[in-house]
């Protein structure tokens, strides 16, 4: 009888757990039952039915948004899936309503449904700024298992501003479901965006689905779309913008048709946009104005002969003179401001710096483009608003260099890594069109470690280091140098407890050179256990962890540019100690050659040698790529972790 009981309960139990979410509304046992989501044990929460609803309403002539979520919380931390906020959008003549809003949490209380609801007195609405007011509430009563469900409608008068629909967010969804209904007066450029592919869809038209009294109608365009067993988006380093990846549908206006016969052409040819950015006046009409800057940089810099140099002149003497805010200033550019000022956006010292050498004869151009946060701006059609960004392109003797002079610490051809975001839009001055233009970095950044060792008398290790890092992977220890020597030295000498440091140089003159290289001279006192020594020869660590710990990752991995870590330090350790155990050499390699990882030790007339190189061939690794690329990373993390020479007294 007893067997009987085990065996039952063991059955029991697994089949509750394998019992599936009931896909709707509707809040059964079995939901409250089911407490672990088997795709993906870290989600604190787990959208089990969402359905959205957007119509034209025949009764209030305004956009409808009809909207259901049914969530289910699987830890303490997904209780923040029970406060909601809601984004209402206004203007100074009109704004959007909320209605219905109804919620409720649901518990097994004496394994009966107990249900709590939400009360308006739980319900606020604020001014978040001038355009936007949210509405925030917290389910009443939610705990870890428990079911939240609720619902609104939204309705809204700025059919101009059709909502996107979100089928990805921070926790996984079991089932996404988005209906559309959209009169034929209104056309929109609808774009699916995501790795994610949809599971259904459906289209067609409805006759007669709005008219206006008259005998005028309209037929709509009716369309469903489904995702089922949606992946979370977790955010993690290396990546740009999550809106570039979330998987979602947008909608861009593109015609309205009016009953009058009247066509407002909304959504513009790239024909269209060049004359709005020709006649803009925070870019076009700042293009060429050489008459601001005829006089400002000394001739003696103008006077250069050749002219890379004399371009590197100029752009040094920008940089010097004149300094960042911080901000883009896509919409608030003035090159007289900042000529007063000596201090301005982006856009004002990109527009300044290329009046400058367009004034001394260099083919220089602006490029539109976006910063990495921002997001990618659309090649289907334009989009002016998704350019948040501008940098410069110029060509000398057949050699083109990317320029920007918002950063001193950027050497001629160097971008800041906010603006590498893959492609822009180039701005010919002298045709006043534009095409699509690459933005890549095919140049290496380096971080380089090379000792030269020797054991003392005493059996401490001394000697002297080169730490060599260039380009993107210079940037920050250039600031910080630049900023507060005595500070970063400091922080150096206390930031590795093995190492002693003395007779620190930097060797490099400029903020903004390519390379930041560094020399001191280092002690390493180390201990003997029954008169062996179990030395580690990375003292010096490129990756103290793995940066990549997710079980699933839904978007590329972007580093932004190419890079490559080298370590070689060699050993001398005389005639006191012999060689009782070396690591052995390893040799990994990412798919594709795409990545290598590569470590050898060897000992030869008393001197032991270490060499350690890691390479990434390219700037972007599709998501295919990241379980591989996470258990790569994990190889040099335990490389430099675990590697061990094992050294005795004579």
């Amino acid at each position: 009888m007893r067997n009987f009981f085990l065996i039952f309960f063991i059955l029991f139990s697994f089949g509750l757990y394998a019992q599936d979410f009931e896909i709707g509304m509707n809040v059964t046992k079995s939901d409250l039952l089911t407490n672990v989501y088997d795709k993906d044990s870290t989600a604190n929460g787990l959208v089990v039915y969402e359905y959205g609803y957007s119509y034209f309403s025949t009764n209030t002539y305004k956009l409808t948004t009809k909207i259901k979520r049914k969530v289910k919380i699987l830890s303490k931390e997904g209780l923040k899936n029970a406060t909601v906020e809601i984004i209402l959008r206004k203007n100074s003549r009109d704004k959007e309503k909320i209605k219905d809003l109804k919620g409720s949490s649901f518990e097994l209380i004496e394994n009966k449904l107990n249900e709590t609801k939400l009360t308006k007195e739980s319900i606020f609405q604020e001014e978040y700024n001038p355009r936007i007011d949210i509405v925030k509430f917290l389910i009443p009563n939610a705990k870890v298992g428990s079911i939240i469900t609720y619902s609104y409608t939204i309705e809204s008068p700025f059919m101009n501003n059709f909502k996107a629909w979100y089928f990805q967010e921070n926790i996984p969804k079991l089932y996404s479901e988005y209906n559309t209904s959209i009169p034929g007066n209104w056309e929109y450029n609808i774009r699916l965006i995501g790795n994610q592919k949809l599971d259904f869809k459906e289209s067609g038209v409805k006759k007669h689905c709005l008219s206006i009294g008259n005998g005028s109608f309209a037929n709509c365009a009716e369309a469903k779309y489904v995702m089922k067993n949606v992946p979370a988006y977790i955010e993690e380093g290396f990546t740009t913008s999550k809106n570039n990846y979330l998987s979602k549908i947008e909608y861009n206006l593109s015609v309205f048709r009016r009953f009058d016969g009247y066509v407002d052409k909304i959504s513009k040819t790239w024909k269209d946009a060049d004359f709005e950015l020709q006649t803009d006046e925070n870019f076009g009409q700042l293009v060429g104005k050489q008459n601001y800057t005829k006089n400002i940089v000394p001739q003696k810099i103008l006077g250069i002969s050749d002219d890379l140099k004399r371009a590197k002149a100029i752009y040094q003497y920008i940089i010097d003179n004149y300094k960042w805010d911080e901000s883009s200033g896509r919409y608030n550019a003035s090159v007289k401001r900042l000529l007063k000022n000596k201090i301005g956006n982006a856009f004002e010292l990109n527009l300044l710096l290329q009046n400058v050498l367009s004034h001394n004869d260099f083919d220089v151009n602006p490029i539109l483009t976006a910063t990495r946060s921002y997001g990618f701006p659309t090649k289907i059609y334009p989009i002016i608003d998704e350019f948040n960004y501008m940098i410069l392109v110029i060509l000398i003797d057949g050699k083109s260099f990317f320029l920007d002079a918002t950063d001193p610490y950027l050497s001629f051809g160097e971008l800041p890594f906010r603006a590498l975001n893959h492609y822009g839009r180039l701005y010919n001055i002298e045709t006043k069109n534009t095409r699509w233009q690459d933005i890549s970095i095919n140049r290496l950044s380096l971080n380089q470690v090379k000792a030269k060792l020797k054991l003392e008398d005493n059996f401490n290790i001394v000697g002297n280091i080169e730490n060599k890092k260039t380009g993107y992977l210079s940037h920050s220890i250039r600031k910080e140098y630049d900023n507060n020597p005595l500070e970063y030295l400091n922080k150096l000498k206390n930031s590795n407890e093995r190492v002693t440091i003395s007779n620190h140089k930097k060797i490099n003159k400029n903020k903004n050179d390519f390379e930041f290289i560094e020399t001191m001279d280092i002690k390493l006192e180390e201990d003997f256990i029954d008169n062996k020594l179990y030395f580690n020869p990375f003292f010096i660590q490129f990756f103290s962890e793995n940066p990549f710990k997710l079980s699933q990752r839904t978007y590329p991995i972007d580093f932004g540019y190419k890079q490559m870590y080298f370590y070689s330090i060699e050993i001398d350790i005389g005639d006191k100690l012999e060689v009782l155990e070396l690591p052995k050499n390893k040799r990994f390699s990412l798919p594709n050659r795409t990545g290598s990882i590569l470590f050898s030790s060897t000992e030869q007339n008393n001197k032991i040698t270490v060499f350690f190189k890691l390479k990434f061939n390219k700037t972007i690794y599709s998501p295919e790529y990241y379980n591989v690329l996470k258990e790569f990373m994990s190889k040099v993390v335990e490389i430099q972790n675990n590697t061990v020479i094992v050294l005795e007294k004579k």
